[in-house]
């Protein structure tokens, strides 16, 4: 039961286009998940961000995250923000 419930919510989450970004990751990759093609990612990235980019450039979690807004979804970005205030923590 329990099973069926988190697979109902995950299924609506991504209906939502809600992108879970743990860290850098390629263009290639970034488009997978977020269900667009590769070319369309790096269109987006060359003509609003002014970023060169082929698909297999792995891009910083900022920038990830400004491509996945340009395109309308919403980024879970909680993970990569924990582990940038533990390293403030340590320094």
């Amino acid at each position: 039961m329990f099973i069926d419930v988190l697979l109902f919510f995950w299924h609506e989450l991504t209906l939502f286009g809600l992108c879970y970004i743990s860290g850098p990751m390629t263009v290639a990759d970034l488009a997978e998940l977020m269900e667009e093609k590769a070319v369309s990612v790096i269109k987006f990235l060359m003509t609003d961000l002014g970023v060169m980019a082929a698909m297999t450039q792995s891009l910083d979690p900022a920038t990830c995250t400004a491509v996945v807004e340009g395109f309308g979804m919403y980024v879970d970005d909680d993970d990569w923000d924990d582990e940038d205030d533990e390293d403030e923590d340590e320094e």
